[in-house]
């Protein structure tokens, strides 16, 4: 590995650290720096602005997240409903972690620019996972074949209304209500009895 890249990969591991312990809003490219051992010049070259560190890691680790799923769907040797359920677990359920990236932001919300990236995110590494996943049910249970436009208004209606309720999730009662409609809305796309999805 050359030196540009390890530069890199140390302000990257620098500022994860920063910004997940001290809040995004609250470190700077000089508080990077320092800790790094490097001049702001470097920084500046490799990133030319702070958002853009940010931008790499949460796509690094929504990237990651698609892979290992998919890796541990291979592995563990589900059909395809059982799939369906941990994927959901997987992504929405009060266990799961999310991108780590998103809890740089400490004061309840998501800026834009990071929710719509998110959004974007996993629409390019999650989304075919799902795709793959309904075909299955399809194939395999005598379900509802559904068309590719069909899953995908789906799926953006279950992570839009994740992302708008990402920080309510919290709370129990709330919790409980949301994983519940989520579970009967795949059940009824898919054409699955209902208590087939479960999402813990």
């Amino acid at each position: 590995m050359g030196d540009a890249q390890e530069v890199k990969e140390l302000f990257i591991k620098v500022s994860d650290e920063l910004f997940f312990v001290n809040g995004y809003d609250n470190v700077g490219v000089a508080d990077i720096c320092k800790k790094a051992g490097k001049a702001k010049g470097l920084f500046f070259y490799y990133f030319k602005k702070k958002d853009n560190i940010v931008k790499l890691i949460l796509e690094s680790q929504i990237s990651d997240m698609s892979h290992k799923l998919k890796s541990t769907l291979l592995a563990i040797g589900l059909n395809g409903v059982e799939k369906m359920s941990f994927l959901m677990n997987a992504l929405i359920s009060k266990d799961s972690q999310g991108p780590r990236a998103l809890y740089y932001f400490k004061d309840n919300t998501l800026p834009e620019w990071v929710d719509s990236l998110a959004h974007t995110l996993k629409d390019k590494y999650i989304f075919p996972v799902i795709c793959e996943i309904v075909e299955e049910i399809a194939k395999e249970g005598g379900y509802k074949n559904l068309l590719k436009e069909q899953t995908e208004i789906i799926y953006l209606g279950i992570s839009a209304f994740m992302h708008k309720n990402f920080f309510k999730m919290t709370d129990e009662e709330y919790y409980k209500s949301a994983v519940s409609a989520i579970s009967q809305t795949l059940e009824n796309a898919i054409g699955c009895p209902r208590g087939t999805i479960v999402i813990k």
